[in-house]
């Protein structure tokens, strides 16, 4: 992905929100004026009425203690309906206040799912030629040229490794597509958790050999859910590990049974997540980092799966900080 047109198409949104923002700050000014104007002369008109009235009563009242008692009133009546304006005029500014708090929140949301969703789509195209185009600079390698059978079975291999990271971000894309519409049905029968995680850690360490994955599987734990979900969420949690580390690190998996309870963790080594963000990763196309410097490949549709899957089990899922450094990431079901 170009971070020049990324950096460009980040600032015209930001330039547009500001634009939104600075009109609806505008009409919302323009409000407050009017409503200011309009309430100073509805006093006035009552100061009026009342000064009208008082000049009047001596037509038809004669008693002086009367005449007072009168003016009494209707000051009583001025100061009541002074108050009366002041009392609606404020309920009308924090229903105005609270209003624009909200179309502001919106506006704020929808301007950075827009952003997110750009982004997305210059990642996810960069993430679907990359694949394709290495594997095939790989077999048209294979195809042209007499190589040794050992050379032949490395490039092949490469090759195969491009096209699971294309499977696994299509699978991602289309997972996301049913999670979002609700389209999704688990299919949560009780399942040998301790084998299905050995075979899913094997064949990824099989397939990133200049990576470490340390894994402490309990044996034969035997627990309810959906085997291609809890697939998934290894995949991602595991992918996403390796994705925030250097290549000389280690990422270990854990997995526990406790009190009727699934525990799975993975820990990372590597840049760590920021209080700020780890409220935010969860949420659809996030990516770590600033966009417009970041390094990393992906799409942000990892951890927004992984969350729905686990929600989806009823389960919880927590990140906090490795002890050393990195990341923890917590899923128990």
């Amino acid at each position: 992905m170009n971070n020049n047109n990324t950096f460009g198409t980040n600032f015209k949104m930001d330039k547009r929100k500001s634009k939104s923002t600075l009109l609806l700050f505008l009409l919302v000014f323009y409000v407050m004026l009017q409503l200011l104007w309009w309430g100073y002369l509805l006093s006035q008109l009552n100061k009026e009425v009342v000064k009208y009235k008082i000049e009047n009563i001596s037509y038809t009242i004669t008693t002086m203690q009367e005449r007072e008692a009168e003016n009494e009133l209707l000051e009583k009546k001025l100061q009541d309906r002074l108050w009366m304006i002041l009392g609606e005029g404020s309920v009308f500014v924090i229903i105005l206040a609270f209003g624009v708090y909200r179309l502001l929140k919106v506006m704020n949301a929808e301007a950075e799912l827009n952003k997110r969703q750009h982004n997305f789509l210059l990642s996810v195209t960069h993430e679907l030629k990359s694949p394709l185009a290495s594997a095939r600079l790989q077999l048209e390698t294979v195809l042209k040229r007499h190589l040794e059978r050992e050379k032949q079975d490395n490039i092949i291999t490469n090759a195969i490794t491009d096209l699971d990271r294309l499977n696994l971000l299509t699978d991602n894309i289309l997972t996301a597509a049913q999670l979002e519409n609700r389209n999704i049905q688990l299919k949560i029968k009780e399942e040998n958790v301790s084998e299905i995680l050995n075979r899913i850690l094997n064949s990824m360490q099989l397939k990133k050999q200049n990576r470490k994955l340390h894994y402490k599987i309990a044996n034969n734990i035997y627990f309810s859910i959906d085997a291609n979900a809890f697939a998934s969420i290894v995949t991602n949690l595991v992918e996403n590990a390796i994705k925030y580390s250097s290549n000389d690190s280690v990422v270990e998996i854990f997995l526990t049974e406790k009190n009727e309870k699934l525990y799975l963790k993975v820990s990372d080594s590597g840049i760590g997540i920021s209080d700020k963000e780890k409220l935010e990763i969860f949420k659809k196309f996030y990516r770590v980092g600033n966009e417009n410097t970041r390094n990393t490949k992906g799409t942000g549709l990892g951890l927004f799966i992984t969350k729905q899957l686990v929600d989806a089990h009823n389960g919880i899922i927590k990140v906090e900080n490795n002890f050393n450094k990195g990341t923890t990431f917590t899923v128990v079901l």
